[in-house]
């Protein structure tokens, strides 16, 4: 067992998702009380990414472990283990592959919750987690948002000419 686990997480009654877009991007977005926020970040002409942010990181660089977690009321239901991100400096820590977003999306709808798992060298264990609490209502807002994205954003307008 680590030395030291610390652990982000915003109060079960103080979740909320907010939805923020315009034509050329779309956010869904859950705040983590004391740290910053987890979001899906859908460009125009692009499938969705989830990026953490910090306000001031507690978690150093290096590789961490993105998982769709069970929920911590349910005992006994198994992580799945989404793979490797690769936390930077700066308020963006990392944005994921559209592949693991869209795994995360699937394990939210079950009820399953985003977990960022990255031990120091020092031995200690940090985690950050998102909560499914009230996803479903905010999910479809973000979809409303996605269909009024443009079919293609400026940097691939640009490369196409």
């Amino acid at each position: 067992m680590p030395a030291m686990a610390l652990t982000f997480q915003t109060r079960l009654e103080n979740i909320e998702w907010k939805v923020e877009g315009d034509k050329f991007e779309c956010r869904l977005i859950q705040p983590i009380t004391d740290f910053g926020s987890g979001a899906f970040v859908r460009r125009a002409g692009e499938q969705a990414v989830f990026r953490l942010n910090a306000y001031n990181s507690m978690l150093g660089e290096g590789s961490a472990t993105l998982l769709a977690a069970a929920a911590p009321w349910q005992p006994g239901r198994g992580d799945i283990d989404l793979g490797p991100v690769r936390i930077g400096r700066g308020h963006v820590l990392f944005n994921s592959s559209q592949a693991q977003a869209g795994r995360l999306f699937r394990g939210l709808l079950e009820g399953r919750s985003p977990l960022v798992r990255h031990y120091s060298p020092a031995g200690g264990l940090s985690e950050v987690r998102l909560l499914p609490v009230k996803f479903r209502q905010a999910y479809g807002d973000y979809e409303a948002c996605t269909t009024k994205l443009l079919a293609k954003n400026f940097e691939q307008v640009h490369q196409s000419q």
